[in-house]
């Protein structure tokens, strides 16, 4: 794929492992990726982005499930949007995690429409 017809796909809770593996596909065949990270500075959980970055275009964001509209600048302008991201606490009976999820996803929604 040439950078002029480059597709740009959102991979959403870049620092887990099912996410790192799809982001590293992805730049390996050509596309430009945008992950998001609950906090970009930590570099024990991110520094794995350093490999990855020598392979393609990949820009990381700050974003948060519990935070409405974090995810907003990551997904903007891609193609593509993977929704990997958990909330941290997978028992949670809070909604909330759920309901922002849902925004998550809404967000994608609306960015390819």
């Amino acid at each position: 794929m040439s950078a002029v017809e480059r597709k740009t796909a959102c991979v959403t809770g870049g620092s887990g492992y099912i996410a790192s593996a799809l982001i590293k596909m992805l730049l390996q065949k050509g596309y430009a990726v945008k992950t998001t990270v609950r906090n970009p500075d930590d570099m024990e959980k991110n520094s794995h982005f350093k490999e990855l970055q020598a392979l393609g275009p990949l820009k990381i964001f700050r974003a948060d499930l519990e935070e409405e509209g974090s995810f907003d600048e990551a997904v903007a302008g891609c193609d593509y949007a993977f929704l990997v991201a958990a909330p941290m606490n997978l028992k949670s009976q809070n909604p909330e995690v759920v309901i922002a999820t849902c925004q998550v996803s809404d967000r994608c929604q609306a960015t390819v429409d």
